[in-house]
């Protein structure tokens, strides 16, 4: 979580939940870790944003079953890979009006079929799956700082860990 998102959210009257596979305290923000702590999370959640990396583990995480554990009504925002979700469960708890809505910038198949049902239902909205632009200067000054950490011994954040899958 970004400190700045969730005093934005908390300040417009959003109660911050988040989940994580290790427990990590945020402040003013409620957490739940590891897999016990997913069902406490999901009912308590009337907007669940998913931003999960795509590993063996949240594959398909987005289903009928933990989908249908948010509150009722709620909202499924997806802005992480098109993996995390099963579409035909999406469209079977917005049809028998559990979940009020989706908001979804990623998909299965992309670009997203002009066939595909998410076009036309009227609780989804797509959005364009585009990415931050990159700040060329930033960038440079980001990799040439990292290359220096690593020659002085020091660690370096944002190393890929194989054994996570992220």
């Amino acid at each position: 979580f970004c400190r700045g998102s969730v005093r934005v959210l908390r300040r417009i009257g959003f109660r911050v939940s988040g989940w994580r596979r290790s427990k990590r305290d945020l402040p003013g923000v409620t957490t739940y870790a590891g897999t016990d702590g997913v069902p406490s999370f999901l009912a308590t959640t009337d907007m669940l944003v998913c931003l999960l990396p795509l590993t063996g583990d949240t594959r398909d995480i987005l289903n009928r079953d933990t989908l249908g554990r948010l509150m009722p009504g709620g909202h499924v925002i997806n802005v992480a890979r098109g993996g995390h979700l099963v579409d035909d469960d999406l469209l079977a708890l917005l049809d028998s009006g559990h979940l009020d809505g989706a908001t979804l910038d990623v998909f299965r198949t992309e670009p997203l079929p002009v066939e595909h049902p998410f076009w036309r239902h009227p609780r989804i909205t797509v959005t364009p799956h585009t990415s931050a632009r990159t700040l060329r200067d930033e960038t440079i000054a980001q990799i040439a700082g990292k290359i220096l950490a690593m020659e002085r011994g020091e660690a370096v954040a944002g190393v890929v860990d194989p054994s996570k899958g992220y």
